[in-house]
């Protein structure tokens, strides 16, 4: 695996053992524990939304299939104006979930779930809440013991804080919400999207360790 690009404003050049955020890759990540627990019977994929998480937009309809593949309908949280106003005023902010929570609350959904597919960051926060709630683990429990400790990713982790931890590091940025050319670090923006790890860290289809791998086949048949 080959590096190319600067580490950040200093112009260093990234490093093959450099971390960094992997953002929205850490959906991956939430899907494969939520069909593990399909897999052992304690949750199911037309489970509701609102069968864990009451009062929430299209609750009642949207299934947790819907959830995970970016059909459920629910408004994505950093399209919300409230949002991106109150981060790009500052960036330093750490989002907790409960307060992404109370964003959602408050969205109209895009359409009837499961008649159209929208990317939403919604989606994945709340099947970490959903997958909290059925293990009775913090969602970074959760990943370390069914992910990255099978997997042996060492080199891969998520933080509790919104902290990269202290060695080469190469940070994201956005345009998104401020003028053409003016950047913002991204770090915060969803604590879910913590997970950071090497470039050469990345491999969920490897075997685990006595061939084991996060989902069988019949887990990706379901997705």
């Amino acid at each position: 695996m080959g590096t190319t690009g600067t580490a950040g404003p200093d112009g260093r050049a990234i490093a093959r053992g450099d971390h960094t955020r992997i953002g929205s890759i850490t959906k991956t990540f939430t899907v494969t524990l939520l069909l593990q627990l399909v897999e052992e019977g304690r949750v199911t994929l037309e489970d509701t939304l609102a069968s864990y998480l009451p009062g929430l937009p299209n609750g009642d309809t949207a299934t947790l299939r819907h959830l995970a593949s970016m059909t459920s309908g629910i408004t994505s949280y950093t399209a919300v104006d409230a949002f991106t106003d109150a981060y790009f005023a500052n960036p330093a902010h750490v989002w907790t979930v409960p307060e992404i929570v109370e964003l959602i609350r408050t969205t109209t959904p895009q359409f009837p779930a499961g008649s159209k597919v929208q990317y939403s960051n919604s989606n994945t926060v709340l099947l970490g809440l959903i997958i909290e709630k059925v293990t009775g683990k913090p969602f970074a429990t959760v990943l370390q013991e069914r992910i990255l400790d099978p997997l042996g990713l060492k080199n891969t982790s998520f933080p509790a804080t919104a902290s990269l931890p202290a060695r080469p590091t190469y940070r994201g940025i956005t345009e998104q919400g401020g003028c053409r050319g003016h950047h913002h670090e991204c770090d915060q923006l969803e604590p879910q999207l913590r997970l950071h790890c090497r470039p050469d860290g990345l491999d969920l289809g490897r075997p685990a360790p006595l061939g084991g791998r996060p989902v069988h086949r019949q887990g990706h048949s379901q997705a």
